[in-house]
This record gives C-alpha cells, structure tokens and sequence, in this order.
C-alpha cells in the first residue's frame, strides 16, 4: 500500500489486557512492561509451534508507559561579543546536520527553535538583550558585525552574515501555542508536522543561517547562564513574545555556544568588582598597574585553581565575595551561584517528568575545550600567552586560525549536571573549524527521547486463522484544552482504501498496526522502525491525521492491547 501523507507516531501510554497466565517483565531504559508468559512454558522447546487457539481476552488491567514524544524544544544561547563572528559563521553554517536528523521519518520531531545572545545588560555595556528572543535576519543588521579591537576598526559583515544568509528580512507566520490559541507571529522556527511558521520557499535551516548570527556588538562579559535563565522564564510570561515557547510535554534542550568562562554577575547589587575605584581584590597585578578591567574577574569571582605536580591546575566553580573570599552567602556573592541554574534547570526537568518520568532536560555547550574532546577532565593552565592570561585569568582551553577561547568552569559543571549517562558527552570545542560533528551528537542525544511508539509488551495475535500478527487494541487521545477542559476520544483503526489508506468518516486522526520486524512482507508501509524492531517488540502504533489536523498540545493516546499468551513464538527477540 502507498503511504500516506501525514502519518505520525503518538505519544501513548498502553494498556495490556492481560491473560489468567502472566508474569511481570520489567524492560530496559525503566519502563514498567508488562507481559505475559505462562510458566509453563520455560518448559518448551527452542521451537514452538504456534498453538491453534488460546483465549487471548481474559482483562486484568495493567498500565503501561511509554515515552513517545516528538515535541522538541531547543534554545540556543549564542555569544555576540567582538571575538564570535567566526564562531557564528561555523554554527550558522554547519546547523544542518541537527535538523536533519529530527526531520528524519524514523523521528519526525514537531521541533521549536529560539535564539537568544550572552548580553545581560552589564553596568559597563549598557542595555543588552537579558533573555529576549533574537529573531531577525543578519542582513538587516550590518551594524551589529561592526566593531574596534585593539583601536583598529573592524567589519565582520561579510564573513559573518552576507555569505552565509540569502534573505533581506524573513516574516514569521502567525501560529497559537498551548497557552495562546490566538495565532500570532512568535520569535522561533517552528516545523510541527513538517509544516513550518517560515514563508514558502524558505527552510528552517535556510532561516538559521540568517537568524544564528547574532553579530559583535554584545556586551565582553558574557552571561550566558543567566540570560539562558532570563529567557526561559519569559516563556511563562503572558505579555512577552517569548510566552508559550516551552511546551508542557515537549523535551527541551539548551544549547550554549561561547568562547569565554560565564560571567553571569550579580553587577547590580555587587558593583566593587566591575569599578576601577573599587578593592580590585579580583584584580591581577598588571591589570591594577594597567588600569584595565578584564574578563580574568569572571573568572577570579565563580572559579577556584589549585596547582597540580605536573603544572596543570584543577579548578571548579565557587562563591566568592568581592573582598575574593569564598561566601556561603548568595547575596555576597560576585556572580550568581551556580545552583540557580542548576536547580531552575531540573525544575524544568521535574515538570516534565510529571507528565513523561522518563524525559531528561538536554543541555550542550560548544566552549573552550580542546578539539575532539571526548570527556573526562579538562585540562587548565596558564599557557604561554601573556595577554590571553591578562584577558581571562586562565590560559586558552582550545586554540584554532580564527582564535583562542577560554576553558569553561561553571558551564563545564552544569553541562554535567545534565548528562544522560556516566557515557554522555555534552561538551564541545568552539574552536573546531566545523560543527557538524557536534550538532550531529546533539540531534543524537534528542533522537534518544524521541522514540518511535513501540508497544513494549508482547502483544496477542486476535485471530490465528490470519497470517502474521492481528492486534487487538482500542486507542484513546486525551489533552486539555486552553481552558483547562479534559478531552478523551478514542481513536479508531485506519482504513485501507485503493491501495493507500484513509481517515473513517468524521475522523481526524486513526492509527495502522506496523508489524513487519524484519521486511517479510512484501508491502513497506507495515514496517516496524529499527528500534522496535531491535528491542523485540512486536508491535509499534502509528497515526495519521488529517493533513489540516494537527495534535492537540500535549495530547497523550493510550492504548489497551491484548497480550500474548505466548512470548516465545510471539516475540522471539524478548527472550532471554
């Protein structure tokens, strides 16, 4: 049968009707499975010979979770300060590679994609962009690659934004959120079921690389951490552009790219260090001599070093007052302490495990490790350039033609926070001449939350007298709407008509049953996906709406199948 053209897996929780016979199985990722599989059956041989007839309807009620979610969040928060034109160029150039991915069919993400920059707004910068969403293309922005390092003008138009983007302006769409069912322009890329908030003839990818660059004029204390924080609480706040951007179950993921240590400062209440007639307690010697405030005190203010034997330095983040003690006090402190982030983070976390236990918060950061870091510790030392060391207090983590950038401390430590595993690397070089291996490894890291809908129990086989596996399964879509209604409706099975398949009359959205785990059939359009397939299960659910017919935010489906009775000739890859 032909495909259809607006197929979509669920997110579904399933429901088996399980038999008098059952065990509880307990599957790999903590998915509470259950499955049926009598005992007596341990008993039989290594080939079982399916049995003639089984009562597969006996209903004792279990649930059973699935994480099933193609809504992906992502924020990037991107450097603007005069050393980043060639970093935004390389991120702005090499995005591809993450979209395609979450475009993929085997994945299909309902994806949002929002910009915001480092400025904070410092006392010595002026104003800055604290968290606001950026979305406006770089070529109507050629000021903002112009700039004056060391008392040379300098232009970075050209390279930055001109060769990269192909669009003079790029309108938004109006579309309506969760929380906002009005359609409005939003300041973010959206693609939600491959329909897309940009005008026609321009892609998402095509939009980033007018959109990513972000320009040079940014404040040189860069605040990622902190305007990371300011712009996603603005999504929860009603009267700002930003509001809704976060979807209530949808996985989110942060992406910070900078070259220098954060300096997210409390400036306004703590103003000694940033004052050339302060204590200069975080000053060096030379910058007191010279006169010069530099970006060293964002490191001297979050950041304690101890010499290692072989030159090298461990160093982690800490609380320091601006006398430069250590402070358990917060509002002492120089800079915000670093579990403001960590705990606004997994709050964020927590609300969505409420909804799906199983969903991580993604959080990546392209910094001033060396090229090809794999993990482990990050190396600290002095280096053997004078100036890079006045500049940041630190030597350069990474080096490459286009520059040096400063090794993180408190980035490095957040992005640990939110590792998904001892294995999980989620650090990586700024100073690398192509990004694409990192934007591939965080597709891959989404890709992992984003599952396909794999029924993970062994489901039955309904009516023996049909070759291959007949489910029985009822569907339900659940949501609540703008306000606060619950809606429940079930989901009836997709029809096949004329070689391809439709939606029941009064319908919005049916399901199909993809049984095929290793090709068999002769028709493509009852394929399992790999994972499924790979994992032993026997059944994955599949939707299809109508094409004008989106799902509802937040929806969940849940599904009651009956279980086999059978395992060993049902589902051969579970055994073991």
């Amino acid at each position: 049968m032909g495909h259809p053209s607006h197929i979509e897996p669920g997110a579904i929780v399933v429901t088996a009707m399980k038999t008098r016979m059952s065990t509880q199985w307990i599957g790999r990722l903590g998915l509470a499975v259950a499955t049926v599989l009598a005992p007596a059956l341990a008993a039989c041989n290594s080939h079982p010979i399916k049995p003639t007839e089984y009562d597969n309807f006996q209903e004792s009620e279990d649930d059973i979770p699935i994480s099933v979610n193609r809504d992906v969040d992502i924020l990037f928060v991107i450097d603007d300060s005069r050393s980043m034109a060639e970093e935004q160029a390389t991120l702005a150039r090499n995005f591809g590679p993450l979209l395609e991915r979450l475009d993929r069919d085997d994945v299909r993400a309902n994806y949002r994609i929002a910009i915001t920059t480092t400025d904070d707004g410092h006392w010595l910068c002026g104003n800055g962009d604290e968290g606001a969403f950026q979305l406006s293309s770089c070529l109507g922005r050629a000021d903002d690659f112009r700039t004056t390092i060391d008392g040379q003008s300098r232009d970075f138009f050209q390279e930055a934004c001109a060769e990269i983007c192909a669009y003079e302006s790029i309108d938004v769409l109006p579309t309506t959120t969760f929380s906002d069912p009005t359609p409005r322009p939003r300041p973010w890329i959206e693609s939600i079921d491959g329909v897309s908030n940009l005008p026609e003839g321009i892609s998402p990818v095509d939009a980033f690389k007018c959109f990513a660059p972000q320009g040079v004029t940014g404040c040189g204390l860069e605040a990622p951490l902190e305007t990371m924080r300011k712009g996603l609480t603005l999504t929860t706040d009603p009267t700002a552009p930003e509001f809704g951007f976060v979807r209530p179950g949808a996985i989110l993921a942060v992406v910070i790219v900078t070259d220098e240590a954060d300096c997210s400062s409390r400036w306004d209440e703590v103003r000694d260090p940033w004052d050339k007639n302060g204590s200069q307690a975080l000053w060096t010697e030379e910058n007191i001599a010279k006169g010069q405030l530099t970006s060293e005190v964002c490191w001297f203010g979050g950041v304690h070093c101890e010499e290692s034997p072989d030159g090298t330095k461990e160093c982690w983040a800490v609380d320091k007052a601006a006398d430069g003690s250590e402070t358990q006090d917060p509002s002492q402190a120089v800079l915000h302490p670093l579990d403001r982030y960590v705990d606004f983070l997994a709050k964020l976390e927590a609300d969505k495990q409420v909804i799906n236990p199983d969903q991580q918060l993604l959080v990546a950061v392209l910094t001033g490790v060396p090229s090809g870091y794999d993990g482990g510790a990050i190396p600290y030392t002095d280096g053997d350039d004078a100036e890079f060391l006045r500049e940041n207090g630190i030597g350069a983590g990474c080096a490459s033609d286009n520059g040096k950038a400063a090794p993180p401390v408190r980035l490095a430590e957040l992005a640990d926070a939110f590792r998904a595993d001892d294995d999980d690397v989620n650090l990586y070089s700024v100073c690398e001449p192509d990004y694409s291996n990192a934007m591939s490894a965080i597709a891959a890291a989404i890709d992992q939350q984003v599952r396909p809908p794999c029924v993970p129990t062994c489901v039955g086989d309904s009516d023996l007298d049909r070759e291959g596996l007949q489910p029985d399964c009822q569907l339900t879509e659940e949501y609540v709407t703008y306000e606060g209604d619950e809606i429940s409706y079930s989901i009836p099975a997709c029809l096949a008509v004329d070689g391809s398949w439709a939606l029941p009359e009064g319908h919005d959205v049916c399901y199909r049953s993809l049984t095929d785990r290793d090709g068999s059939t002769p028709e493509d359009d009852d394929d399992m996906s790999p994972t499924c397939a790979e994992e032993g299960w026997n059944l994955e659910l599949s939707l299809m709406r109508r094409n004008d017919a989106s799902a509802p935010p937040g929806a969940r489906v849940r599904a009651r199948c009956s279980v086999s009775q059978l395992q060993a000739v049902d589902c051969p890859g579970l055994e073991g």
